[in-house]
């Protein structure tokens, strides 16, 4: 039982220094601590309507920034974005956040949203 205590301890640090057991190249699992985020919010608007997606982060390190791009130049109140939709057709735009973390780590996520009369109303 000693032996294979000594030959487990050997192969951890031979891990930890990247190489394995065998001798070939060996890589340790290391975690991310990275933030990530989805939007929530309609993914179908009306033309010409005022709606409301939100980010949800998680990970990283608190506290985070959000900076939004979307369908119009409405101002974003940090985890939140106010949209105006194009006032005529059916097409599809895109929302877009980026959340950053206290040591400036980052993600983004894009959300596609389909502009339809047919759609129902937004609720702020």
């Amino acid at each position: 039982m000693q032996r294979m205590v000594k030959w487990t301890a050997a192969a951890i640090l031979a891990v930890a220094a990247g190489v394995s057991a065998d001798g070939f190249a060996a890589e340790a699992a290391v975690a991310d601590n990275s933030p990530s985020v989805i939007i929530d919010g309609p993914s179908r608007v009306r033309p010409n309507t005022m709606c409301a997606w939100w980010a949800v982060a998680s990970g990283g390190t608190t506290p985070y920034t959000y900076t939004w791009s979307g369908p119009s130049s409405n101002a974003s109140t940090g985890g939140e974005y106010y949209g105006t939709s194009p006032s005529s057709g059916s097409f599809t735009v895109t929302v877009t956040v980026t959340v950053t973390d206290a040591n400036n780590d980052s993600d983004v996520e894009s959300k596609q949203v389909t502009v339809d009369s047919r759609a129902p109303m937004c609720a702020l």
